[in-house]
Protein backbone atom coordinates (compact mmCIF):
# COMPACT_ATOMS: atom_id res chain seq x y z
CA UNK A 1 0.00 0.00 0.00
CA UNK A 2 1.50 3.26 -1.12
CA UNK A 3 1.61 6.31 1.52
CA UNK A 4 0.02 9.07 0.60
CA UNK A 5 0.82 10.97 3.73
CA UNK A 6 4.63 10.85 4.30
CA UNK A 7 7.49 10.85 2.28
CA UNK A 8 10.84 9.91 3.06
CA UNK A 9 13.31 12.78 4.29
CA UNK A 10 16.32 13.24 2.79
CA UNK A 11 18.30 15.64 5.60
CA UNK A 12 20.10 13.72 8.08
CA UNK A 13 22.14 16.90 9.50
CA UNK A 14 22.57 17.90 13.21
CA UNK A 15 21.77 21.76 14.02
CA UNK A 16 23.03 23.36 17.18
CA UNK A 17 20.20 23.96 19.97
CA UNK A 18 22.09 26.26 23.01
CA UNK A 19 25.32 25.89 22.16
CA UNK A 20 24.54 21.60 22.25
CA UNK A 21 24.97 19.85 18.92
CA UNK A 22 21.50 17.61 18.16
CA UNK A 23 19.81 15.70 16.02
CA UNK A 24 15.71 14.50 15.45
CA UNK A 25 14.19 11.35 14.30
CA UNK A 26 10.46 10.17 14.63
CA UNK A 27 9.28 6.86 15.87
CA UNK A 28 9.58 4.75 12.99
CA UNK A 29 13.69 6.15 12.70
CA UNK A 30 14.03 3.42 15.48
CA UNK A 31 14.11 0.72 13.25
CA UNK A 32 17.48 2.41 11.37
CA UNK A 33 20.52 2.05 13.74
CA UNK A 34 22.46 3.70 11.26
CA UNK A 35 20.33 6.77 11.36
CA UNK A 36 21.57 7.35 15.20
CA UNK A 37 25.26 6.20 14.25
CA UNK A 38 25.39 8.62 11.60
CA UNK A 39 24.47 11.33 13.74
CA UNK A 40 26.32 10.42 16.64
CA UNK A 41 29.50 10.69 13.70
CA UNK A 42 28.18 14.16 13.27
CA UNK A 43 28.85 15.16 16.30
CA UNK A 44 25.19 14.93 18.26
CA UNK A 45 25.20 14.57 21.86
CA UNK A 46 21.35 14.55 22.50
CA UNK A 47 18.99 13.13 19.48
CA UNK A 48 15.45 14.18 20.05
CA UNK A 49 12.98 10.99 19.24
CA UNK A 50 9.57 12.08 18.37
CA UNK A 51 6.62 9.37 18.98
CA UNK A 52 2.94 8.42 19.01
CA UNK A 53 3.43 4.75 20.45
CA UNK A 54 -0.25 2.90 21.13
CA UNK A 55 0.68 -0.21 23.09
CA UNK A 56 2.52 -0.35 26.55
CA UNK A 57 6.50 -0.71 25.87
CA UNK A 58 6.08 -1.79 22.24
CA UNK A 59 8.92 -0.35 20.05
CA UNK A 60 9.36 2.72 21.87
CA UNK A 61 10.16 1.44 25.02
CA UNK A 62 12.05 -1.36 23.78
CA UNK A 63 14.42 0.71 21.71
CA UNK A 64 15.36 4.22 23.18
CA UNK A 65 17.74 3.13 25.24
CA UNK A 66 19.50 0.98 22.57
CA UNK A 67 20.61 3.95 20.75
CA UNK A 68 22.17 5.61 23.53
CA UNK A 69 23.95 2.87 24.49
CA UNK A 70 25.47 2.35 21.27
CA UNK A 71 26.83 5.92 20.15
CA UNK A 72 27.05 7.05 24.04
CA UNK A 73 25.01 9.91 23.72
CA UNK A 74 21.55 10.87 25.05
CA UNK A 75 18.19 10.26 23.54
CA UNK A 76 15.11 12.69 24.25
CA UNK A 77 11.89 10.84 23.30
CA UNK A 78 8.54 12.21 23.65
CA UNK A 79 5.61 9.83 22.78
CA UNK A 80 1.88 10.99 23.00
CA UNK A 81 -0.38 10.55 25.18
CA UNK A 82 -4.35 10.88 25.28
CA UNK A 83 -6.92 9.60 22.59
CA UNK A 84 -7.15 9.25 19.29
CA UNK A 85 -10.02 7.73 17.49
CA UNK A 86 -10.87 5.62 20.59
CA UNK A 87 -7.04 4.68 20.69
CA UNK A 88 -5.26 5.29 23.11
CA UNK A 89 -1.38 6.35 23.13
CA UNK A 90 0.98 4.88 25.40
CA UNK A 91 3.31 8.20 26.75
CA UNK A 92 5.98 7.16 28.90
CA UNK A 93 8.06 10.26 27.57
CA UNK A 94 11.87 9.62 28.72
CA UNK A 95 15.57 10.69 28.45
CA UNK A 96 18.07 8.14 27.87
CA UNK A 97 21.48 8.72 29.15
CA UNK A 98 25.02 7.41 27.06
CA UNK A 99 24.95 4.13 28.86
CA UNK A 100 21.48 3.51 27.81
CA UNK A 101 19.90 3.58 31.33
CA UNK A 102 16.41 5.68 31.75
CA UNK A 103 17.05 8.87 34.11
CA UNK A 104 13.59 10.57 33.61
CA UNK A 105 10.24 8.55 32.54
CA UNK A 106 6.71 9.87 32.55
CA UNK A 107 3.85 8.62 32.85
CA UNK A 108 0.81 7.72 30.48
CA UNK A 109 -0.94 11.43 31.51
CA UNK A 110 0.28 14.91 29.93
CA UNK A 111 2.91 16.24 31.90
CA UNK A 112 6.55 17.64 31.58
CA UNK A 113 9.27 15.53 33.30
CA UNK A 114 12.71 17.43 34.14
CA UNK A 115 16.46 15.89 34.55
CA UNK A 116 19.56 17.16 34.16
CA UNK A 117 21.63 16.12 31.22
CA UNK A 118 25.37 16.11 31.86
CA UNK A 119 27.59 16.45 28.99
CA UNK A 120 30.46 15.70 30.47
CA UNK A 121 29.15 12.22 31.06
CA UNK A 122 29.37 11.80 27.71
CA UNK A 123 32.93 12.22 27.52
CA UNK A 124 33.25 9.75 30.53
CA UNK A 125 31.71 7.29 28.93
CA UNK A 126 33.55 7.50 25.49
CA UNK A 127 36.38 7.41 27.36
CA UNK A 128 36.00 4.29 28.89
CA UNK A 129 35.13 2.51 25.35
CA UNK A 130 34.50 5.15 22.41
CA UNK A 131 32.01 2.62 20.45
CA UNK A 132 32.22 5.67 17.88
CA UNK A 133 35.53 5.58 17.06
CA UNK A 134 35.93 2.11 16.10
CA UNK A 135 33.40 2.49 13.08
CA UNK A 136 34.62 0.84 10.38
CA UNK A 137 33.81 3.57 7.85
CA UNK A 138 35.11 1.67 4.57
CA UNK A 139 31.64 -0.71 5.27
CA UNK A 140 28.96 2.19 5.91
CA UNK A 141 27.26 2.93 2.16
Amino acid sequence: MKNVFFAAGDNFDTYELNGVICGSTICYDLRFPELYRHLSLQGAKIILCLQNGRRPGGIFGLYCHRPAGRNHNYIVAVNCVGNFKGAPFYGHSMVVDPMGKIIAEGGSAEEIIYCDIDLAYIDKVRARLNALADVRKELIR
